[in-house]
């Protein structure tokens, strides 16, 4: 999984995908700490390709959680989509491609970040 963090690259080694009973799940984590990535949810998805984008936190069929150890190897941030779309480009029973962008924020402190340019291709369980 690649995106860019507010045009800054940023990579994860780790993804993978799960697809059961009506939801995605991509999973983008990196090697040095199994908290820090990208898990995009879709819910309702019923294997198609095209555009899923996120209305609002509460009637949403897709959310976006990002957690990342900036500051220290102690502390976790932890952003929720706060608006963005996913496009699923091709889907296969093996294995899924699509792209991405959104707006993350911390809803502690109120911080948001850009990820553009976001891209996935991984083995998809079901």
């Amino acid at each position: 999984m690649k995106m860019n963090i507010d045009g800054v690259p940023y990579s994860t080694s780790a993804v993978h995908s799960t697809f059961s009973g009506g939801s995605l799940s991509i999973n983008g984590r990196t090697d040095s700490n199994q908290y820090e990535g990208l898990t995009i949810h879709i819910l309702y998805y019923e294997g198609q390709t095209g555009t899923f984008t996120f209305t609002d936190h509460m009637n949403s069929h897709v959310k976006a959680q990002f957690s990342v150890k900036w500051d220290s190897p102690n502390v976790d941030h932890h952003f929720a989509m706060e608006m963005g779309s996913v496009t699923i480009t091709e889907v296969t029973n093996k294995d899924i491609k699509g792209t991405f962008s959104m707006v993350v924020k911390n809803l502690e402190s109120g911080e948001t970040k850009t990820l553009t340019e976001g891209s996935f291709y991984t083995p998809l369980a079901r």
